[in-house]
């Protein structure tokens, strides 16, 4: 099948590499995936969607009907991410799956009915009322342990993109522990293979454990914690996202947890990333999720159960 991915920017953020990793799994499927981004500055001439069919246009120029736009009615599924770009679909004869990848953003709920509806994890599904949650799948290929860790931790990498605050790095700086801070990159799993923990949360924390290193869950929602073998799968229903405890802890609290680091979690990490986070299971749920919706929306409106043979605009 024909698939569009609409996204609202270019830039490496990890609803975009979400994007690119199922993309990745649908074409080992067989189907064919082209993505729709509105443009921002020049961050288009990025190279992390090399290889894949992009169409970059303004949302605006879809408002205004103007000339030689992208044909979505070509597609046989539209896969949509923010509710900005609701606009651009609202008439299409195609049908629309909504993913919503969190619960705090107001871009994350749906204003129109769609045919599916999706969370990223239980909480979000619960909150924004979605039909059914997909975890996201991590690339196990490219995170995996390239060196190993201490025994005693001397350094930690902080994958956040706002500030570090000043109780980690005040923590981590009485504890002997050389701190490093850095955001959505391509070259994040060099990053993560050259300290001992991760600190984060939701994709954060999933590739650093992918990685084979110990995870802190710690962010703007609070601070679940060491994930182990024991609560992996509550603090996956919140994204692993610090929703579960939602603890705020000052130094001395902050100290204390990181002094129960503990080396050998990073192997047990690893496994609990390939048995419940794989790509391969992220993928099928979607291929199956896509053909229910395809097929249901074909029996409803009658097209035959021939797939769409209109051209689509080419764009070099």
């Amino acid at each position: 099948m024909r698939v569009l991915i609409i996204l609202g920017h270019n830039r490496l953020t990890g609803v975009n590499l979400w994007a690119k990793d199922l993309s990745g799994e649908l074409r080992k499927k067989g189907h064919e995936v082209h993505f729709h981004i509105s443009p921002v500055g020049d961050e288009n001439k990025m190279g992390y969607l090399e290889g894949y069919t992009v169409f970059y246009e303004k949302v605006e120029n879809h408002i205004f009907d103007k000339k030689d736009l992208v044909d979505f009615d070509c597609y046989d599924v539209i896969i949509l991410n923010y509710n900005l770009h609701e606009i651009l679909v609202k008439y299409v004869k195609v049908p629309i799956i909504f993913v919503s990848h969190g619960s705090m953003e107001e871009w994350y709920y749906p204003e129109y009915k769609h045919e599916y509806h999706i969370g990223i994890s239980d909480r979000t599904t619960e909150i924004v009322e979605c039909d059914e949650t997909v975890y996201n799948g991590v690339n196990t290929s490219k995170f995996y342990p390239q060196t190993d860790i201490n025994i005693n931790p001397k350094s930690a990498l902080y994958l956040f993109r706002g500030q570090v605050s000043t109780t980690l790095s005040q923590t981590c700086q009485n504890l002997g522990i050389e701190l490093h801070h850095g955001s959505v990159m391509p070259n994040v799993d060099e990053m993560i293979n050259t300290v001992d923990f991760v600190i984060g949360y939701g994709r954060s924390a999933y590739e650093g454990m992918s990685c084979g290193r110990p995870a802190l869950i710690y962010g703007d929602n609070g601070c679940d914690g060491w994930v182990n073998e024991w609560n992996f799968k509550e603090l996956l229903r919140g994204n692993c996202s610090g929703w579960y405890t939602q603890c705020k802890y000052d130094l001395e609290g902050l100290i204390d947890i990181i002094k129960k680091y503990d080396y050998r979690q990073g192997k047990i990490n690893r496994r609990l990333i390939e048995e419940h986070l794989s790509l391969e299971s992220m993928g099928d749920a979607f291929e199956r999720i896509i053909k229910g919706v395809v097929n249901d929306y074909d029996e409803r409106h009658d097209t035959g159960k021939v797939r769409r043979v209109k051209n689509y605009l080419s764009y070099g």
